[in-house]
């Protein structure tokens, strides 16, 4: 679940940075977020691959 809310936060953020293509702050902003989007992402495949609960909310 928190996996899907991850790749759909980064599709909308590559709408907006393609809508916002000549600004260098769209572009900063994709990048921060997109990054987090992929840390997140890892984070909760691997808990569904361990069994864990709650997609990456524990800690570890």
């Amino acid at each position: 679940m928190i996996a899907l809310l991850f790749r759909q936060l980064k599709h909308y953020i590559l709408e907006l940075s393609t809508f916002f293509e000549n600004h260098s702050f769209a572009k900063f902003f994709e990048f921060e977020i997109s990054c987090l989007a992929d840390k997140f992402l890892m984070e909760a495949e691997e808990d569904v691959k361990s069994g864990r609960e709650n997609g990456g909310l524990q800690r570890r």
